[in-house]
């Protein structure tokens, strides 16, 4: 029997639907209770999901989640597990914990006959020379985290992607073909991975005007940065072959990867809509930020675009993209130095035309 873990957060979950696919045998996935209706929605299956609240009792709550999620397992144990597995995909003091608390249950009620604890490697070190000396020391280790879970298992795998299951797909866009589907996620979980709310107004605008193709843009995200009244006051009633739907703090995450799969290509910036939209076969175009692809959260189809300005000496600056900016004369250009046509001409040439529609 597997047990894998991961608690949070969302992007990162997706990721983990890579390491699920590879295991054999019956697969128990271990998440927090917000993301459990996702994950039993979206990852392939069988798989079993349990949810954890949030304890209590701050980081001691997950010893003891630990220890109660081992009376969750007695319902497996006919009389005992010959073999448990334990995956730690998290690898963070809450699932070391967890893990912890589990381990003593088991001893003490005798129901696994072999428990084994994997935990995918942090590279903590290589993280922090990247953050203070930006160097990388780690030019042996899979470029993707996905790829780093999968290395931790000892049987052979057939490389699996990260994967989420729809009821619908989109077919690829070809230059020529009637309309473009596009998917725009402004939000990120920490403001430096958030590209300026007037670059993605200067973006929209650019698109509306085209008159030989037609656009459906969604707009998506758990908070409002393209407000209702500026859409429809400069959108809605002034170009015919336009057309934009807004569901921004408007989705749920039963709704997140049918979203994402009906539209041709998403735009965002380094978060859980770039990898929801690569789990279902649609190409991004990601803004990368202070981000940097060693972290191994970028784009990994062979069709999205990471978008980064490069130049920069204080990339990386933070790990997740939070923070304080310390570019006094230049905050934020990380962000700011990708201008809204550079993203626009990166995305026509995604997209098969070699310049924008004329």
């Amino acid at each position: 029997m597997n047990l894998v873990l991961r608690f949070s957060a969302l992007g990162d979950v997706v990721l983990c639907s890579a390491f699920t696919q590879a295991l054999e045998g019956e697969t128990i996935f271990v998440t927090s209770q917000a993301l459990k209706p996702f994950v039993e929605e979206n990852f392939p299956g069988p798989l079993k999901v349990y949810g954890i609240a949030k304890p209590k009792w701050g980081l001691l709550g997950w010893f003891f989640a630990g220890l109660s999620f081992a009376g969750f397992l007695r319902a497996f144990a006919s009389p005992r597990i010959p073999h448990l597995k334990v995956w730690d995909l998290h690898n963070v003091s809450k699932s070391f914990l967890f893990t912890l608390g589990l381990e003593l249950a088991l001893e003490r009620s005798r129901i696994v006959a072999k428990l084994q604890i994997r935990r995918t490697p942090k590279e903590r070190l290589r993280r922090w020379m990247l953050l203070v000396f930006k160097k990388d020391i780690g030019s042996q280790v899979k470029d993707r985290v996905f790829q780093r879970h999968l290395e931790i298992l000892d049987e052979h795998h057939s490389n699996p992607q990260p994967r989420l299951v729809t009821g619908s797909h989109r077919s690829d866009f070809r230059p020529g073909q009637p309309t473009l589907r596009l998917l725009i996620a402004p939000d990120a979980q920490h403001w430096k991975k958030i590209w300026p709310p007037e670059y993605w107004k200067t973006l929209i605008l650019e698109l509306a005007r085209l008159d030989s193709i037609k656009i459906h843009l969604t707009l998506v995200g758990n908070r409002t940065w393209i407000g209702e009244d500026w859409i429809q006051g400069q959108l809605l009633s002034k170009h015919p072959y336009f057309s934009i739907e807004n569901l921004q703090a408007r989705t749920g995450l039963a709704d997140l990867a049918r979203i994402a799969s009906e539209h041709h290509i998403t735009l965002s910036s380094n978060s859980a809509w770039q990898h929801i939209s690569e789990a279902v076969g649609t190409p991004v175009i990601s803004l990368a930020g202070p981000i940097v692809p060693e972290f191994g959260f970028s784009p990994w189809m062979k069709q999205s675009r990471e978008l980064a300005v490069r130049h920069l000496g204080c990339r990386p600056c933070t790990l997740h993209g939070d923070g304080i900016c310390y570019r006094f004369n230049e905050p934020h250009a990380c962000m700011k130095e990708l201008t809204p046509r550079y993203v626009l001409q990166q995305m026509w040439q995604l997209l098969g035309y070699g310049s924008a529609p004329s």
